[in-house]
């Protein structure tokens, strides 16, 4: 079907980030099992762009920072966003009124989802950014070329 969602900036951030749980109701409105890829730009640290490609269904992201990818940054990613995923089963969950004892709050503090899911990182070959103001326009030429 090849159906594409591109996760506009401020959304991306806050699940990047981890601070998307004060924000439910705008980010539960994304129903990512719709879409087979999201995509989007994320702003590190208020100072570099970095570019994401989530695949939901297979638990892909691939990772694209033109300075290097390094493994605490992919690492951090792919817990941030494995949780976001998560929260958002549970929520939808709760306010559909179809919560069952697989989606207890104690199974998914305990690590439960960590079983059942597995997400990973993944890096794509690509020249390192030789300048420190071009890695915006940079990941959206990355992005058009997905």
């Amino acid at each position: 079907n090849g159906k594409v969602f591109v996760v506009d900036v401020a959304a991306m951030n806050r699940i990047c980030n981890g601070v998307y749980y004060n924000d439910a109701k705008v980010l539960t409105k994304l129903d990512i099992a719709k879409y087979e890829t999201l995509i989007g730009a994320y702003h590190s640290n208020g100072n570099h762009w970095v570019l994401l490609v989530v695949e939901p269904k297979f638990g892909n992201i691939t990772y694209i920072d033109l300075s290097g990818e390094s493994e605490r940054c992919c690492s951090l990613i792919e817990k941030r966003w494995k949780y976001y995923y998560y929260f958002l089963i549970i929520i939808i969950n709760y306010y559909s009124n179809k919560i069952c004892s697989v989606f207890s709050k104690h199974q998914f503090l305990c690590g439960y989802w960590d079983k059942q899911y597995s997400w990973k990182v993944q890096k794509k070959s690509h020249s390192i950014q030789r300048d420190e103001c071009s890695c915006g326009i940079l990941i959206m030429k990355f992005a058009e070329c997905i």
